[in-house]
């Protein structure tokens, strides 16, 4: 128990994505009485203990993302599980308060993810011009595609951290799920009826020109809440299909991280899932 929670700080601080999988799809099983508050004490302590010695100011960010995003990030989506009993409910709980530290996050750290952007896009062009000294072309194909990362890295803070702070933590409880130590009845998955609302608030920031980098950030946001409930669309009607042939699993699983379309067609069918039901369809029909 003690291992798991002193790695899963260790690598909090490299990636507090990682750290949240490690916490939810390896941990899990330590979050009984007793036992879960040793567990985020250790966590913890390491955490802090590693950012009050720490000398760059740089360590302040990477602090505050191991601990809201790794540390209370698994604090609450297990207190929101256990309470509701819902891997939905869980999700979304987890996902307000994700998207709120994303906000704070790109306003209070600005200077120091603009600096580490700057610095990475300054790094790779300096490559980029050695790499393609006697090919113009090729070049200014590259470096146009590095200008177009570095603006969305720029721009799109929130977004990226609430996205892969939700992203993967659905993957962890999956795996959880498998060794039984959460439970998770993955093709049953419904997001709240609410979050229809804020989708709507959402896109109506996104519309307005002061507040279209804000909208979409948040559109982008609350897009993997859908996805989630349109995979586990997949997996009621197609997961017996899935989990008997690999290779078609496999398949799937490239497919979606080459073709974004994929991405966004899944997330479609689940926010229309929200009104049409698929599933309770395919239930009457039968």
């Amino acid at each position: 128990m003690i291992l798991v929670a002193i790695i899963s700080a260790i690598v909090s601080f490299v990636s507090p994505f990682l750290g949240l999988f490690l916490i939810v799809g390896f941990g899990a099983k330590y979050l009984v009485p007793k036992q879960n508050i040793v567990f985020w004490v250790v966590n913890l302590s390491l955490i802090v203990f590693a950012v009050v010695f720490a000398k760059n100011k740089v360590y302040y960010l990477t602090g505050f993302d191991a601990i809201f995003g790794a540390l209370f990030g698994g604090i609450i989506f297990f207190w929101a599980l256990n309470s509701s009993k819902s891997m939905a409910k869980a999700l979304s709980v987890i996902f307000l308060f994700e998207l709120v530290i994303g906000i704070l996050r790109s306003y209070l750290f600005k200077e120091q993810i603009l600096n580490t952007v700057l610095t990475a896009y300054n790094l790779y062009d300096g490559y980029v011009t050695e790499k393609f000294v006697d090919i113009p072309d090729k070049m200014m194909l590259a470096k146009d595609m590095l200008l177009k990362v570095k603006n969305f890295l720029g721009f799109y803070q929130i977004a990226i951290w609430t996205f892969s702070e939700i992203s993967f933590l659905y993957i962890a409880s999956i795996v959880a799920s498998k060794k039984k130590t959460i439970e998770l009845v993955h093709k049953r998955i419904r997001m709240p009826y609410i979050f229809v609302y804020l989708l709507i608030a959402f896109l109506a920031l996104a519309l307005f020109k002061q507040t279209k980098v804000l909208g979409l950030n948040l559109l982008i946001s609350i897009s993997m809440l859908y996805f989630i409930q349109g995979f586990s669309i997949l997996d009621f009607f197609w997961g017996k299909m899935f989990r008997r042939s690999k290779f078609l699993l496999i398949l799937l699983i490239i497919s979606l991280f080459l073709n974004t379309f994929i991405m966004i067609l899944i997330a479609l069918t689940g926010l229309t899932d929200v009104w049409l039901d698929y599933r309770k369809l395919n239930e009457n029909q039968k």
